[in-house]
């Protein structure tokens, strides 16, 4: 269970009575947990970049309607593109992020509730109430049992029953809902940020820049030559994430036959050795970006790229901001910020009982070793062996 600033600062608040947020603000141990958070995760890195990481998805969304230069008005592909202010904003180039639906930050509509079951195209529970097309055009998510993940629009629903396809739309359900299936209907919220999945639109993403010489006239006057235009095809990346390393990741394949691969390796290479010869499912980084080494044929199978990353932490601004350490990161953490709260107050006048400042350094000491040993002891053991000398 992911924690948030506001658990390490009530439990660091905890440690004393003097730690009340009159004296030591919310503001003020938030800046300094932000520092001992990053901190910590750079520490932890160098024992396990394993224990640190975070997924980074890159999608690929390379049917011909999705091309760069067909979609538009009547046609029925689509880019990659981010919500700004609630609205809709295009990303021309071949490569952007994707938008995602979010039901945890949604209206709810109605909350969790158990289905009865369903079919291909519908899903029916017990009782009656709604009204006829009351929930039409809002998001269905089953979020526990049968199905659990899946989220459709509702295209109509009687008092009882929702239905999310025609039957020729391709959207039913890809798992059919039962008993066990729990569901919640929200007001559709859109959200694109940092860690929405990148999409790529074309293999490899490339961008077309066209520009023109400078040409003399007859009297030597200089004039643009607008009739004989020079283009370039410029290869395009994948803004990843901020991040401190990039770990490793692996290649998800579209399987069109039995007993072929799910996964593949994926090779991540500098930019002078990107072309050498080697596994088929090559990338190399650059300035914050992915590219794709090879060409259309090297990647038509793949179906997305799952990086690990190990990210490069922006500072808290609310309480309600969550730990991106692991859980067991809490204790060291709080008492990293009791310890910084013990000599912000030491000073200060009416303190009773007085505040051992000695103690809270020597608890937060133990608390980051034992930090670092969790981390560490996720390291598989490496043989040492003593080679004889003759």
């Amino acid at each position: 269970m992911a924690r948030t600033v506001q658990d390490i600062v009530d439990s660091a608040r905890n440690r004393h009575p003097a730690f009340h947020v009159t004296r030591v603000p919310n503001t003020v141990a938030i800046d300094y947990l932000s520092d001992v958070h990053s901190g910590a995760l750079t520490d932890a890195a160098d024992l396990d970049q394993s224990r640190v990481a975070v997924q980074c998805s890159i999608g690929f969304a390379v049917t011909p309607t999705n091309a760069p230069g067909t979609v538009g008005a009547g046609t029925a592909g689509g880019l990659p593109g981010e919500v700004v202010a609630g609205n809709p904003k295009m990303d021309y180039l071949d490569a952007g992020l994707l938008i995602l639906e979010d039901i945890d930050n949604a209206i709810v509509d109605t909350a969790d509730t158990a289905a009865t079951g369903g079919s291909a195209t519908t899903l029916v529970r017990t009782g009656s109430g709604w009204g006829v097309n009351a929930k039409q055009n809002k998001l269905v998510a089953i979020v526990a049992g049968s199905g659990t993940g899946q989220m459709r629009i509702v295209l109509s629903n009687t008092v009882d029953t929702l239905t999310i396809s025609t039957g020729s739309d391709g959207k039913q359900w890809q798992t059919i809902p039962d008993a066990t299936s729990i569901f919640r209907i929200v007001t559709q919220l859109l959200k694109s940020d940092g860690s929405a999945p990148r999409a790529f639109t074309e293999i490899p993403p490339r961008n077309t820049k066209r520009g023109f010489l400078v040409s003399l006239d007859a009297n030597g006057a200089p004039y643009i030559n607008l009739a004989a235009p020079i283009e370039m095809l410029l290869d395009i990346g994948i803004p990843l994430p901020t991040h401190q390393h990039v770990i490793g990741g692996s290649v998800r394949l579209i399987v069109n036959s039995r007993g072929a691969p799910l996964t593949a390796a994926l090779t991540i290479r500098n930019y002078i050795d990107r072309y050498l010869w080697g596994p088929s499912y090559t990338v190399w980084l650059e300035n914050g970006q992915l590219f794709l080494a090879g060409m259309t044929q090297d990647w038509q199978n793949v179906q997305s790229i799952d990086l690990r990353l190990v990210p490069d932490l922006v500072d808290f601004t609310a309480l309600t901001d969550l730990i991106l350490l692991p859980d067991f990161a809490g204790q060291m953490l709080v008492a990293a910020l009791a310890d910084f709260m013990a000599v912000r107050c030491a000073g200060m006048k009416d303190i009773d009982p007085p505040i051992d400042v000695e103690w809270f350094h020597t608890e937060r000491d133990k608390a980051y070793a034992v930090f670092l040993k969790a981390i560490g002891s996720g390291m598989r053991a490496v043989p040492k062996y003593v080679k004889e000398a003759w």
